[in-house]
């Protein structure tokens, strides 16, 4: 689940900045809908641990490792 989470984290990053890329500025500048959908995705982006989760995630990996 962690994994995942990191996944789509990233992935929701990405998109973020491709459509900011591709559109511009102008649409989160003049277009409070669409100014209001991206920040709702940046604060649930937010709420992942980011490097906390990848951290504790890496720390199961090394112990999964050490049993087998």
């Amino acid at each position: 689940a962690g994994a995942l989470r990191a996944n789509v984290e990233r992935a929701a990053n990405s998109i973020v900045e491709h459509f900011g890329r591709a559109f511009g500025p102008r649409l989160l500048a003049f277009d409070g809908e669409v100014a209001r959908r991206v920040a709702e995705v940046q604060l649930y982006v937010r709420q992942h641990g980011g490097e906390r989760d990848l951290a504790r995630l890496g720390q199961l990996a090394c112990q999964l490792a050490a049993t087998t």
